[in-house]
């Protein structure tokens, strides 16, 4: 290899390592939540009869930076006409036993029905 072809060799590695660095830069942002509380720390949006269990707000879906918060098991409309029952306090039977204590609360996406209805909240 002549010296004038290593030296463009050079310049064109150099140029392709140079617009290959941003694109090395961007990772994935780690989210880290446990939804035992009663609330989140992130923002998340939701629909059908997804609840915190420990919660008793009203859900808001994110907007523009706003952060969302998942609704409280009690705070949503009971599903078929059911109690949100189990977590925590659970018992056997239609009685309400929520909300669960602050820290040992679940992200729950359906009640849990031996019929089912279709319940599928995410």
């Amino acid at each position: 290899m002549n010296r004038n072809t290593f030296g463009t060799f050079r310049t064109v590695f150099a140029a392709l390592a140079a617009l290959s660095a941003p694109l090395a830069a961007h990772g994935q942002t780690l989210i880290s939540e446990d939804f035992t509380g009663t609330t989140t720390s992130n923002p998340w949006s939701f629909f059908a009869d997804a609840c915190l269990t420990a919660s008793t707000a009203a859900g808001v879906q994110p907007s523009g930076s706003g952060n969302g918060q998942l609704p409280g098991c009690v705070a949503i409309q009971s599903t078929y006409n059911e109690n949100l029952v189990g977590g925590q306090n659970g018992v056997a039977g239609p009685t309400q036993t929520l909300p669960d204590p602050n820290g040992q609360g679940a992200l729950r996406f359906t009640n849990g029905n031996p019929g089912g209805y279709a319940q599928h909240g995410a």
